[in-house]
């Protein structure tokens, strides 16, 4: 994605790619994401698991390792997805503007759209999105995720390789569907897109900023809730029932 923003014209030196670390097996892919920062030209910038803690308000805590004890039929990615958004934000501040750029493509966002469907819960927009003063680009919308596998293929295959497996299951079958769909049905992935893309711009999913959180979340938690949260991160509670 590097390259292709480069060569629309955006300026090199205003490009700043991120990665965050703290997620075991997202952790391996630092040598890849270095290699890849390098071809180009620029700079790696890495926010570090201890960073990572204080954004998600659990400074000096294994927040990771502790989602995973209290939340044990949870996924990582669940807490990393999350992690993924407060870094790249505090890394946009950081270097004074609100715009970030990321590479999610068809296939996540049909899954991130199917999975929301399934529980009831409206989309949440793309391929711009705002959150907590922040706009979040996706312009990889509608581009398979093959043909981005098939620009480092062997980068792809250890990415792969060093996946942990998913638990759960709305989440697995969000997936599942979004990459197995075109084998059925060829280019139904892109109507679907399209017209998942105009409704969540129309009903959108809405977040709430809460103040003990120190960013936005779903509307309508409850003190008891963000409390159990914050706990359960910081290791406090071992399970959450």
């Amino acid at each position: 994605m590097l390259k292709s923003l480069i060569k629309v014209g955006i300026p090199k030196d205003s490009l700043v790619p991120v990665m965050m670390l703290g997620i075991p097996d997202w952790d391996t892919g630092v040598s890849r994401a270095q290699k890849l920062c390098d071809d180009i030209g620029l700079e790696l910038y890495l926010v570090h698991s201890d960073e990572v803690g204080q954004l998600l308000g659990v400074a000096g805590t294994d927040w990771a390792g502790n989602f995973k004890k209290a939340y044990p039929e949870s996924d990582l990615e669940v807490i990393g997805t999350l992690a993924v958004r407060l870094a790249l934000s505090h890394v946009a501040r950081k270097f004074k503007t609100n715009l970030v750029v990321t590479g999610l493509n068809l296939e996540n966002l049909l899954a991130e759209s199917f999975y929301n469907i399934m529980r009831g819960k409206n989309i949440l927009p793309f391929p711009l999105r705002e959150v907590d003063a922040i706009r979040i680009c996706y312009p990889l919308y509608r581009c398979p995720k093959r043909i981005l596998d098939g620009c480092y293929p062997k980068y792809a295959l250890e990415n792969y390789l060093a996946r942990d497996r998913s638990h759960m299951y709305r989440r697995a079958v969000s997936y599942y569907l979004s990459q197995s769909m075109s084998t059925v049905l060829p280019s139904i992935e892109f109507m679907l897109i399209d017209g998942l893309q105009k409704i969540s711009t129309r009903n959108a999913f809405e977040v709430k900023f809460y103040e003990e959180l120190g960013f936005s979340a779903e509307p309508h938690l409850t003190t008891e809730e963000v409390t159990k949260w914050l706990s359960a991160l910081s290791g406090i509670v071992k399970n959450v029932a």
